[in-house]
């Protein structure tokens, strides 16, 4: 299937917080949970002038994916790495990380690292990451792991 990523606008806002809703949908988590999560899960303008973002666009101009890489100090964050259920499994996820932090990295960063869901654990493995410690989340007693990548 034909796309491209390119950098994400602030217009694209409303498209790329649908997706990253859908998405974490995608793993039928409670309503209230998903509830607690909305304001996380939203991509704001700020957060696109503010950082780097990337989006996965079909050829018929369709947004599928989007992802959010922040910059601190020496470490570059995935904040969000979104796929459209429909088209989880199919590699876009890889290839939009793998073109993002191509995109992104600079001498300045020593390592990736990322809050993963749970569900994304075995993805992020896959692509190099290793979980290295825990991060409680909402609901209380909740714990995500914090993965992260060495940069050579």
């Amino acid at each position: 299937m034909l796309h491209k990523i390119e950098r994400a606008r602030p217009e694209d806002t409303k498209r790329l917080s649908e997706i990253a809703w859908q998405s974490k949908s995608h793993w039928n988590y409670p309503a209230e949970w998903m509830e607690l999560w909305r304001k996380g899960l939203t991509i704001s303008s700020e957060m696109i002038a503010q950082n780097d973002v990337f989006k996965l666009v079909l050829t018929d101009g369709q947004i599928i994916g989007c992802t959010v890489l922040i910059t601190e100090k020496d470490v570059l964050w995935v904040e969000h790495l979104w796929i459209l259920p429909t088209y989880i499994g199919n590699g876009f996820g890889k290839k939009l990380l793998q073109t993002a932090l191509t995109q992104t990295i600079k001498p300045i960063h020593q390592k990736i690292k990322v809050i993963s869901d749970i569900h994304a654990e075995i993805f992020y493995q896959k692509m190099g990451f290793e979980t290295v410690s825990q991060y409680e989340s909402m609901p209380k007693g909740r714990f995500l792991p914090v993965m992260e990548k060495a940069i050579f």
